[in-house]
């Protein structure tokens, strides 16, 4: 099932702490829609670190709403991640969650993926996008 991300394959992100005075190499500015699944915003190769912080805020489900470190409960995508939370992938296999900011290793070179922590079926219910800048340095 495309989406379906367990804690096993969030394990395989390297997360890495986001450290000041790199130089970055490409920034791509994209609206996350919450209505919809996976969403394109930039590309990385492989062993790039990417940085990626966000704005604004969505509801998912008819009255819950939150910015991008989601709201209450688990996440169905994305294991020990809020529902409602922002999310990024690059194959859909694994994952990692956004917590008050984001940053991994590129594990392929590729085009890098995000979303709502929230399953397809549930997407109807949605409304809302949040803003993201993504940066990507060697």
């Amino acid at each position: 099932m495309k989406g379906l991300l367990t804690l096993a394959t969030l394990i395989a992100f390297q997360l890495v702490p986001i450290a000041h005075g790199e130089e970055i190499n490409h920034t791509f500015h994209c609206k996350i829609y919450a209505s919809e699944g996976w969403q394109k915003c930039g590309f990385a190769q492989k062993g790039d670190l990417v940085k990626v912080i966000a704005h604004g805020s969505w509801k998912y489900g008819f009255f819950s709403a939150s910015d991008a470190n989601g709201g209450g409960g688990w996440g169905v995508l994305l294991a020990n991640c809020p529902s409602g939370a922002l999310i990024a992938s690059q194959d859909f296999e694994h994952g990692v969650c956004y917590r008050k900011g984001m940053a991994f290793r590129a594990l392929k070179s590729g085009s890098i993926y995000f979303r709502i922590n929230d399953p397809d079926d549930e997407l109807y219910n949605n409304s809302g996008y949040i803003e993201i800048e993504v940066e990507v340095s060697e």
